[in-house]
């Protein structure tokens, strides 16, 4: 069989709305891995969690790439490939459009999730992760930089700012959601679609070989990316408008039936 490379999204794509994995899907993961393809599990959460999640399949770990927080951080194994953190003078002017938007500030420290305020975003975000939570006075002073910042907030508010974001902003910075009560922000070249390039360079992989999954706005550049795109049934309309193949929904466990169903593998 050629040499694939396939990339995942983790949150409402490979993962069930439990937080699980099929058990059939970790069989014909841990098949693909044995067939020498390239398996990229690309999400919004930090490489903590997603290590997490991978150790739960039964994958070699060392194997694998890993795009965690939208494309900031790209690892094969432990091996770093690709970092790039939001510096203070982004800091600062990211930190001032989550304030005058009036919506909850948060962030990653090592293994931790970092806020300023109590909310209930933030709870929903340790409940999905499995991370812990560490309080901070301020954002601003707890690190010189940080993979991301996102702005939490009620979806119909979120909805709106991301609306209203100026183009100074949108030149600068990669802002998506993710979750509906999630508003993401990276540097500009930040998204998954850089991990896959990226990958694609490395393992000299031909590009009519690739294939990618996803169901949100931030996995619409990575699924534009590839070849083969497919969006589980759950997906937002923009996520099915983009891609040429579709399969049943996460908890449906859609992903395994479109790779025991692809026939053009070779």
């Amino acid at each position: 069989m050629t040499r694939w490379l396939i990339a995942f999204d983790l949150d409402d794509s490979l993962l069930m709305e439990n937080g699980a994995v099929h058990e059939k899907l970790k069989f014909k993961l841990r098949e693909l891995q044995k067939n020498d393809n390239v398996l990229l599990f690309a999400s919004g959460r930090s490489d903590y969690s997603i290590t997490n999640v991978i150790s739960t399949i039964g994958l070699n770990e060392e194997n694998i790439y890993t795009s965690a927080y939208n494309g900031a951080l790209l690892k094969y194994g432990r091996k770093e490939i690709f970092s790039e953190k939001l510096k203070q003078e982004d800091i600062k002017k990211l930190m001032n459009y989550i304030y005058t938007n009036d919506l909850y500030a948060q962030s990653y420290i090592d293994e931790f999730i970092v806020y300023e305020t109590e909310n209930e975003y933030t709870e929903i975000e340790q409940n999905i992760t499995g991370q812990q939570k560490k309080k901070v006075k301020s954002l601003m002073e707890a690190s010189q930089s940080y993979p991301k910042l996102m702005g939490l907030g009620h979806p119909s508010l979120i909805r709106e700012v991301l609306d209203n974001t100026t183009n100074d902003l949108k030149n600068d910075y990669n802002i998506t959601i993710t979750k509906p009560y999630f508003l993401e922000m990276m540097k500009k070249n930040i998204s998954k679609a850089k991990s896959v390039n990226l990958i694609i360079d490395r393992e000299k992989i031909d590009h009519k070989k690739t294939m990618a999954f996803g169901d949100s706005h931030n996995d619409i550049q990575m699924l534009e990316a590839v070849s083969i795109n497919v969006a589980v049934d759950n997906a937002i309309k923009e996520v099915k408008d983009v891609c040429n193949f579709k399969t049943l929904s996460n908890n449906d466990n859609g992903i395994y039936e479109f790779l025991i169903n692809f026939k053009d593998w070779s």
